[in-house]
């Protein structure tokens, strides 16, 4: 089972993204889950990419996915920066 404490994250923010035909769609969002309900305080985010398989931004990094994908990590890395 997974297990989320505070103490072990070293961050107060978390962005899961989930390919909808990947295999591991499911565990990403068992992860968001329980980490939303683990009282850890931060805030998490889940993305999901709709008729992605696993890996398609880098099978196909021109894709409109991979595209949204990367714009989506930029923007949670300079979020709350001057």
């Amino acid at each position: 089972m997974l297990q989320c404490s505070s103490p072990g994250l070293g961050c107060a923010r978390v962005l899961v993204f989930a390919a909808e035909k990947d295999f591991l769609c499911p565990r990403g969002w068992f992860y968001y889950e329980k980490l939303k309900e683990s009282g850890w305080g931060g805030h998490v985010e889940i993305v999901e990419s709709k008729g992605e398989q696993h890996v398609f931004h880098l099978i196909n990094p021109t894709c409109e996915n991979a595209g949204s994908m990367l714009k989506k990590i930029c923007s949670f890395f300079n979020q709350d920066k001057p």
